[in-house]
């Protein structure tokens, strides 16, 4: 029987290696400045929204009627008192009405005798949801403010903290449901009818705006007047974006608020606008307000009015509570 051979050992010069996988590296094509741009805005876009500020232009109002409520009585402890309670209601209202449903980051800032703002996100809030967390601001002090100066107010003698707490609820609240921009009746009014149309939209905006500017300066209240001329100001370059809006709503339907549920071609048609309506100016061009005009463009294509039916309700309860708040405030002062 043949033996096996045994294995040829070879030289240690000539043992053979495994080949061995090399990875290639293959070089990406450099992106060009537009996609970067791009993408810069996407990215932002994606993040999560930060939680609103609150806005100036009311809060230096507030301040107005605060100081100026206070400067014109003769127990100004007492009204100071009441103003802060008053406001702390309002906007515990708004609160109350985001966290029932689902508002995230909600905070209230407080400013004593200036003013208060409850603040929360919810990119994805209906329209009929945003609408009843503007109208739970002023809603509850209305209707405490009727109860209050029909039951126990009415008893008190004159001085006491109720006398003064009842007026300072009724007309804080009342005031805020007057249909100005800014203020709770303005929004309610924007989201439940005047949405729908740019060009009535606009135009209210113009004529009450001119209207608060006339007001203002007649009344030598310098600091409303200038910021009712700012917000006139910024009437063109709104329209603007709300042209945009339109345009993008107009191709592609209804969007939902949510950037990472649109498409791709959703995000590039509104990097494309963005990037026209921040063209003219060097301010505008920088990625951050590149991103905010961006953002604001798919808010405004996104954003709908609630249905008639909810509409024609919510307007409802808005007038009968501001008619019967005005009727106990007039009676309540005689």
């Amino acid at each position: 029987m043949r033996e096996p051979e045994a294995p040829i050992a070879l030289p240690a010069s000539l043992t053979v290696e495994p080949p061995t996988a090399t990875a290639l590296a293959i070089a990406e094509p450099a992106l060009s400045e537009d996609e970067l741009r791009y993408r810069s805005m996407r990215d932002a876009m994606l993040a999560p929204a930060a939680p609103a500020k609150p806005n100036t232009t009311t809060l230096l109002l507030l301040t107005v009627l605060g100081l100026g409520w206070i400067a014109n009585t003769h127990n100004s402890a007492s009204s100071a008192i009441a103003l802060v309670a008053a406001l702390a209601l309002n906007q515990l209202g708004h609160s109350f009405a985001m966290r029932g449903f689902g508002y995230r980051d909600r905070s209230v800032f407080f400013v004593p005798f200036a003013g208060s703002f409850a603040t929360g996100t919810k990119e994805d809030a209906t329209p009929t949801q945003r609408a009843l967390v503007q109208l739970f601001g002023p809603l509850p002090g209305i209707v405490l403010g009727i109860v209050l100066s029909f039951t126990i107010a009415r008893a008190m003698p004159a001085g006491h903290f109720l006398r003064t707490f009842v007026p300072v609820l009724l007309l804080l609240n009342l005031f805020q449901l007057l249909p100005f921009p800014s203020f709770t009746g303005g929004e309610l009014l924007r989201l439940l009818v005047l949405r729908r149309n740019r060009w009535v939209d606009f135009a209210f905006r113009g004529v009450v705006g001119a209207l608060l500017v006339y007001a203002a300066f007649r009344w030598e209240l310098f600091v409303i007047a200038i910021f009712s001329l700012l917000s006139l100001v910024a009437l063109p370059a709104q329209w603007r974006v709300r042209v945009a809006a339109d345009s993008i709503r107009a191709r592609f339907g209804v969007l939902s608020p949510l950037a990472h549920e649109v498409s791709e071609e959703v995000l590039r048609a509104i990097y494309d606008h963005a990037e026209v309506l921040s063209a003219n100016s060097a301010e505008l061009q920088r990625p951050a307000h590149r991103a905010r005009i961006a953002k604001e463009i798919l808010r405004l294509a996104s954003e709908q009015s609630p249905s008639a039916g909810a509409s024609a309700a919510i307007l409802s309860v808005t007038g009968a509570v501001f008619v019967l708040g005005s009727i106990a405030f007039v009676l309540f002062g005689r």
